[in-house]
């Protein structure tokens, strides 16, 4: 079985939704961000495990990651890579701090890293899009009103004060008119398109 970065190479872009990372958020929801905190972060592809890191945060100044990895072009052995990554923090305006983490590279504040090859940077310095960015505007327009929806109507959605609950509304109505205007201009370049063909057909 091939490693990190094994198999077909897609022709699509890469996005920050299918390129493993790591989130300070989820570090600190899970109480690593201490001296000497250690876990294990893991993914999955297709429901099945497909790896994981083994993370170690030292003095509150950076993490380390330690996972094992092969060159996907060689049949060679699996080799294990350690890399560091800073922690910096910021005071919040009613105590505390904020903790980020900091890109190997560029060393920009950021809250999320991407792994590209056997590292981890920024998403400028990975040159990441947003999945978003590769959608049409009838999609940003589809997935803002669904998001709209579930904060609405899902399953796991907190109670909410009445006018924010109307806020929300008066929103996702405007969010469905976006997404019938946005589908309308398609369907309309559509049908400019196929008559386009027909006379060109003629």
């Amino acid at each position: 079985m091939g490693g990190i970065g094994s198999g077909r190479q897609s022709s699509l872009p890469k996005t920050t939704g299918n390129s493993k990372h790591i989130d300070i958020r989820f570090l600190r929801k899970q109480g690593l961000l201490v001296p000497d905190g250690r876990g294990t972060l893991s993914w999955t592809r297709n429901g099945q495990s497909a790896g994981n890191f083994n993370i170690r945060v030292e003095s509150e100044k950076h993490i380390i990651l330690s996972f094992y990895y092969r060159n996907r072009l060689e049949d060679e052995n699996w080799l294990k890579r350690e890399c560091v990554i800073p922690l910096s923090t910021t005071p919040c305006q009613f105590g505390g701090v904020r903790h980020w983490l900091n890109c190997p590279r560029c060393m920009r504040r950021c809250e999320v890293v991407y792994m590209h090859d056997t590292s981890f940077y920024c998403r400028q310095c990975c040159r990441l899009l947003y999945p978003t960015q590769l959608e049409g505007t009838h999609g940003r327009a589809c997935a803002k009103r669904n998001k709209l929806y579930e904060k609405l109507h899902g399953n796991c959605r907190p109670r909410m004060w009445k006018r924010t609950r109307d806020r929300l509304y008066i929103q996702h109505l405007y969010a469905k008119d976006e997404a019938v205007r946005a589908l309308s201009v398609v369907v309309d370049q559509l049908n400019g398109s196929s008559d386009w063909r027909k006379k060109k057909d003629q």
